[in-house]
């Protein structure tokens, strides 16, 4: 009974179908009676619908935007599918929508067809939306709990978490996790990033500015090594190549998820501006 309360209008296709073959009837109107169904279908889960064309226009032609509309319109009416509502936390996420971010995930992670895959992700971009809400400690202790509960995690974990690390001032547990970074993807360059910061943070600048030059050699479209290596050149002196590098920093693909914000990059190029 409970099974068919749940699929009542695809209990109702097929007595349909059935009785049209009972019947003798054209072929025609079977197949009308097929497209109706799915028309009608659509238009009862019409929330979720929307949400899976978001997730498409995203996942195919790219069209963020647009994509972006109907996981707005999904979640407003309730349509919490877990694939294209994660895709709508990140969203948020990179358009600095914190808050919302962080409900969109919770639900995520309560909802129903939510699958061990799924779930992992949700529990990795949860634990980003408690770092970009402000609470550091319960982003690090779900990540932590992520280390407990699973075998396999990849270097953008290692890496995100060594950040909170930093972010915490525990050093010595930012390079640890961030070695197992290197351990999981050799030429990390968001590894090597993360160890530049840990020594420039430290003090040690020559042993930063080797790191941040192996970081940008690995991958040279991360505001946050050009924006240190601005700092590092600014603290030589080097006015120019200070100045260049912050421009360069600017110039590179910044989202809410970035470790350096925007504005404070276009705080420091004020300076050489003015």
């Amino acid at each position: 009974m409970d099974w068919l309360k749940k699929h009542f209008f695809l209990a109702l296709y097929v007595v349909l179908m059935m009785v049209g073959m009972i019947l003798n009837l054209n072929g025609w109107y079977l197949v009308l009676g097929t497209f109706a169904y799915l028309i009608l279908y659509a238009l009862i889960k019409l929330p979720k619908t929307v949400a899976f064309i978001g997730y498409f226009l995203q996942a195919g032609p790219h069209k963020y935007d647009a994509a972006f509309a109907c996981y707005e319109y999904a979640y407003k009416k309730g349509g919490v599918v877990p694939g294209p509502m994660l895709a709508y936390g990140i969203q948020l996420l990179e358009r600095s929508q914190y808050e919302k971010a962080l409900k969109v995930m919770q639900d995520v992670l309560v909802a129903p067809g939510l699958n061990p895959t799924l779930l992992k992700i949700a529990r990795q971009d949860t634990a980003y939306g408690y770092w970009k809400t402000g609470d550091l400690d319960t982003a690090i202790s779900t990540m932590e709990l992520m280390r407990e509960d699973y075998d396999i995690l990849d270097a953008d974990f290692y890496t995100a978490l060594g950040f909170l690390y930093i972010e915490k001032g525990d050093f010595e547990k930012a390079d640890a996790v961030t070695q197992e970074a290197l351990k999981e993807q050799a030429d990390s360059g968001p590894a090597y990033d993360n160890l530049g910061m840990i020594a420039y943070k430290q003090g040690n600048y020559e042993e930063a500015k080797e790191l941040f030059d192996k970081a940008i050699e690995l991958k040279d479209n991360m505001a946050s090594t050009k924006y240190y290596l601005g700092l590092l050149a600014e603290r030589d002196g080097d006015t120019e190549a200070a100045r260049d590098y912050f421009e360069a920093a600017l110039r590179c693909p910044i989202t809410g998820l970035n470790v350096i914000a925007k504005e404070t990059i276009e705080e420091k190029l004020k300076e050489y501006r003015e």
